[in-house]
């Protein structure tokens, strides 16, 4: 009992820690049809490589992490066919993930150059401006692409996103719900960052808890095109300070300790030591 007191007052301190930063961070997220081997039906016809093969290629050495040997075949392949708009859209993508955001523009507005009806570079951009701190300049193009596909659920997300980064909680909200609404469950993220709305904002934890279980659910299906992901470990460490509030102590700490593991694995032994001080005192 006195150990469960002790782990419920270094938990209040969290929540606050966790309460003013959840707003703050920018972490990598699901880039739900921004996949590196998004592709276009009509592609030229002189374009002689087999498509299957090259995504097999793209999502092995995802898998493995080579994502210099990535940028290398994508390189190759617009050498040898410099017109084809997924290509640089794909090489994009990987770009952004290496944080190359400068060489990630370029590629999306080549994309954008040689397709105008292309959407995913649009998307892309998008998600860029987002990650650059350039909420603006995102939501005026997600915008334009809502009014257009008012169905897309990537453009609710990338613009709850945004108005998630400018502090505008309710309207993010609204559109992470929206996401949601379209996406049928192809963006784990989504619930992942509405789950924080509604625990460090609406301080609805049953609504929190009930969306980072989700997000876990969907995890756990994880399919090989999911490459951006929200950390595991952070949506347990969330679910368990909603356990928390929520009075559940039992499951707090078992979610806690399935964050260790997880945190562990991603090598961030800062937070693997934070949670382990909190339950050992």
């Amino acid at each position: 009992m006195r150990k469960v007191c002790l782990i419920i007052i270094l938990l209040s301190v969290l929540f606050l820690h966790l309460t003013e930063n959840a707003f703050a961070q920018k972490t990598l997220f699901y880039d739900s049809s921004q996949d590196f081997y998004s592709s276009k039906t009509d592609f030229s016809e002189n374009y002689s490589c087999n498509l299957d093969e090259l995504e097999e290629l793209s999502i092995s050495l995802s898998k493995q992490k080579k994502f210099t040997d990535l940028e290398v075949v994508y390189n190759k392949c617009i050498e040898i066919y410099p017109n084809i708009p997924y290509l640089y859209n794909n090489r994009a993508n990987l770009y952004k993930m290496l944080k190359k955001y400068d060489l990630a523009l370029i590629d999306y507005e080549k994309s954008i150059s040689l397709d105008k009806n292309y959407k995913s570079p649009y998307l892309g951009k998008a998600s860029l401006f987002v990650v650059t701190s350039k909420e603006d300049e995102a939501i005026e193009i997600l915008n334009g692409i809502i009014k257009r596909y008012p169905n897309e659920a990537s453009a609710y997300y990338y613009k709850g996103l945004a108005l998630f980064f400018k502090n505008d909680k309710e309207n993010a909200l609204k559109n992470f719900t929206l996401a949601i609404k379209y996406a049928k469950d192809t963006i784990r993220s989504a619930y992942y960052y509405r789950g924080n709305l509604y625990a460090f904002y609406k301080e609805d934890y049953k609504k929190a808890l009930a969306d980072y279980t989700k997000c876990i659910n969907i995890a756990k299906k994880n399919s090989i095109n999911h490459i951006h992901l929200t950390s595991s470990a952070e949506v347990y460490e969330n679910r368990a300070i909603a356990y928390y509030k929520l009075g559940d102590y039992n499951n707090m700490i078992k979610d806690f300790l399935q964050a260790i593991v997880l945190y562990e694995k991603e090598g961030d032994f800062a937070k693997t030591q934070e949670i382990k001080e909190l339950l050992e005192n």
